[in-house]
């Protein structure tokens, strides 16, 4: 019994240290972004600007908070439906799949709304023209061209 549990923590461990290193070369060779999708391909996701949404809301910059990410209220309410999960109604939302799936759909929404707007040169959906898959079509076509 004792085991397994160790097996657990040292997988966790694992997980932990392989996210770590993932997150610190996507830093690298992203100019400093943490977004998986903009550091490697460019795009930016539908979370983008999230962080910096919540960050200019605890400065009081609802205006700011509002251009960086437009669902960041979104986020603490699904925050609040996690932390109260074993409570009704919010067990009910947390279990439903259709809750789930709508706010993937309203998630989506929203980024194919502002990529249609501010994409690819308005600071959070800006183009990363450094990202990994440009860095390596760029060395292609250097090579073959």
């Amino acid at each position: 019994m004792r085991s397994g549990s160790s097996n657990r923590w040292r997988n966790a461990a694992l997980i932990a240290g392989i996210l770590a290193a993932s997150e610190a070369f996507i830093y690298y060779v992203s100019d400093g972004r943490f977004c998986y999708l903009k550091g490697l391909v460019g795009l930016p996701c539908p979370g983008c600007g999230l962080t910096r949404a919540i960050i200019s809301l605890f400065k009081f910059d609802i205006e700011g908070a509002f251009y960086w990410h437009p669902l960041f209220i979104l986020v603490f309410l699904l925050a609040g439906i996690m932390l109260l999960k074993k409570r009704r109604p919010f067990n009910t939302l947390y279990s439903s799949d259709a809750f789930w799936y709508s706010v993937l759909f309203i998630f989506i929404s929203v980024w194919i709304i502002r990529m249609a707007v501010l994409f690819p040169d308005r600071p959070p959906m800006d183009f990363n023209r450094s990202a990994l898959l440009m860095k390596v079509l760029f060395f292609l076509d250097k090579i073959f061209l």
